[in-house]
């Protein structure tokens, strides 16, 4: 029985060698031919380059799938989206370079007015001092309550440049002027005075008591 045995294991590893020399010259012949193939084709592009080179009117271009060929002048007329491969190599380096020194330029047009802009929207700040002559009087900035005041000087910062309308609002006082409009100009290190609006404020309750004793 052990016999019979090692023959069929002997037969099995027969039919595998055997199987794998098939394989063997089919992975050959496939390397073969593709071998003569690339030979093939390298024979054929020198000698349409040797048949055509000297061939009058005749010039070499890639055409729009990128394939190197060779047509008469007359047909390349007709074509679009060709690159001429003898006479506009150099003239399509060139265009490269001045398409990339445009987009130099335009990016580099780009950045300064970003950095324009940035610096105005961020730089062009400056401040106010509001004069008042009581404490605790609210201080608006175009409607908007900004602080509280101290008698003296009170100084609004970080106000975007241009016009605004300053305010101030005491319960039981009268404010002159009533409102005022000014200009904010740019911080300015040489100038730090910056806009100066003064307000007066008058407590209601002295006008009238003095009121009601001069009808006394």
């Amino acid at each position: 029985m052990s016999e019979d045995l090692r023959k069929v294991i002997q037969n099995k590893f027969e039919k595998d060698f055997s199987h794998r020399q098939k394989l063997a010259e089919i992975e050959e012949v496939h390397s073969k031919n593709s071998n003569d193939e690339e030979i093939r084709k390298k024979l054929f592009l020198e000698e349409r380059e040797n048949f055509f080179k000297n061939k009058d009117g005749f010039i070499k271009i890639i055409n729009n799938i990128g394939e190197e060929e060779w047509i008469s002048k007359e047909e390349l007329k007709k074509r679009e989206g060709y690159l001429n491969f003898e006479e506009d190599v150099d003239d399509a380096r060139t265009h490269q370079k001045k398409l990339m020194k445009r987009y130099f330029f335009l990016v580099f047009i780009i950045l300064i007015v970003v950095g324009f802009v940035l610096y105005h929207l961020v730089e062009s700040k400056g401040f106010v001092e509001v004069k008042t002559n009581v404490d605790f009087a609210n201080i608006y900035v175009d409607g908007q309550l900004v602080g509280v005041s101290n008698s003296g000087k009170n100084t609004i910062e970080d106000l975007v440049t241009g016009m605004h309308t300053i305010k101030i609002v005491k319960s039981g006082y009268t404010v002159t002027p009533d409102s005022a409009i000014i200009e904010v100009f740019k911080n300015d290190p040489d100038n730090p005075n910056g806009t100066t609006i003064e307000f007066k404020l008058d407590s209601l309750i002295i006008e009238t008591t003095h009121s009601l004793k001069t009808k006394q």
